[in-house]
């Protein structure tokens, strides 16, 4: 169904999440309340809560947020790496945490990163979120746990629960401060937002903003229970324009099959502001996956040249797979496209989908390119 996309008015990185989850939120752990909480750190405003996915530990406990997924763990409990929808609280999968002595109690990812803090052995350890494979590790050489923040090539930790130094995230060594939690407190978390530094209050419930490089107080958030783990996604500037896009132009059901092992049409519409003649073909991509075939017609009808763009199904579902982990029967998702105009103004568009992982997703394929062909 062709939905009119709208320029997001925040960040891409909020387009890019799930819905109703905007850039530059801060999620804390409830530990008295087994509840994460969603924070608009502008308004100091809570946005939503969900159940933690085990009991806390009473703190400190890992969390962490990717562009479409959060991670939760408690070194106390199961010490297992459970995957959640940032939105909704939604469990879509788990894996072990790295261990060597103890549990892990800190988390913290960067691009295509997870990184684990596991206390007992001063140990941070970085796994490939889209497969889970270990990437190696490094130790701090220093006592170190209860919070593990990362962004925009930065790593942050606390060391001792009172101080927060920056590290050198291939090798742990010690790159930048250390600078103690304001008022000689204690933290249990710690978050960055690539521009901002999220520390987790114990003695004064509540939330630190510091300046990362100087450890400067911004500002304070006070809660009613103090956080026992803490999260932030990064800011991203905004588009510049945006692409108005159909995933399955003259399909009812804008539907994935999992089982094709053809190519899915996507269409990218002109219009009187937008020449579909401007756009840099090799720059688009959906959800990551080039284009791999690009050609032009009018589709809807009204005079003005659209690009019809075929993607590879297998490899736009390998690339959904990183993002959402595994895809179910049934479950509705975001796809983005991307892409730049012959001028470098980069372009946004969005369009929601349903997978199928059924045989009649086949027959439905079928039927839209037949009637695409009947139509020429």
């Amino acid at each position: 169904m062709r939905v009119l996309q709208v320029l997001c008015t925040t960040v891409l990185a909020a387009c890019l999440m799930p819905q109703n989850v905007t850039a530059g939120t801060v999620y804390a752990i409830d530990g008295s309340n087994n509840e994460i909480v969603t924070l608009d750190m502008a308004t100091g405003e809570e946005v939503r809560r969900f159940p933690t996915p085990e009991p806390s530990s009473g703190g400190p406990d890992g969390l962490a947020v990717s562009a479409t997924s959060m991670f939760f763990v408690n070194a106390n409990g199961s010490n297992m790496i459970t995957r959640l929808d940032p939105a909704t609280g939604m469990v879509t999968g788990s894996f072990p945490a790295p261990q060597l002595i103890g549990g892990s109690d800190g988390l913290a990812a960067m691009d295509d990163t997870l990184f684990t803090l596991e206390p007992a052995s001063n140990t941070i350890s970085r796994v490939r979120i889209s497969t889970s494979e270990s990437l190696g590790s490094c130790t701090t050489a220093m006592m170190a746990g209860g919070g593990l923040a990362a962004e925009a090539g930065r790593l942050f930790a606390t060391l001792g629960l009172a101080s927060i130094v920056e590290l050198d995230p291939e090798t742990c060594q010690v790159i930048g401060g250390p600078f103690p939690v304001p008022g000689a407190d204690l933290a249990f978390g710690l978050a960055f937002d690539g521009q901002r530094l999220y520390a987790g209050s114990i003695m004064k419930p509540g939330i630190h903003t510091l300046d990362p490089d100087t450890g400067d107080t911004l500002g304070f958030l006070a809660m009613a229970t103090p956080p026992t783990g803490l999260a932030a996604t990064a800011e991203v500037a905004a588009p510049e324009c945006a692409f108005d896009v159909d995933f399955r132009p003259g399909s009812t059901a804008d539907t994935l099959n999992l089982r094709s092992q053809g190519r899915v049409p996507v269409a990218l519409f002109g219009s009187i502001s937008l020449d579909a003649g401007d756009i840099e073909q090799d720059s688009l991509t959906l959800s990551g996956v080039p284009e791999d075939h690009a050609a032009f017609e009018d589709i809807d009808g009204d005079g003005i040249l659209d690009l019809i763009l075929h993607f590879r199904t297998q490899a736009l579902v390998s690339s959904l797979e990183s993002e959402y982990g595994d895809l179910r029967d049934g479950m509705v998702l975001d796809v983005t496209l991307l892409g730049d105009l012959l001028d470098g103004t980069g372009c946004l568009g969005v369009d929601r989908i349903r997978i199928r992982n059924q045989d009649r997703g086949r027959d439905e394929e079928s039927r839209s390119r037949n009637n695409r062909r009947g139509s020429r």
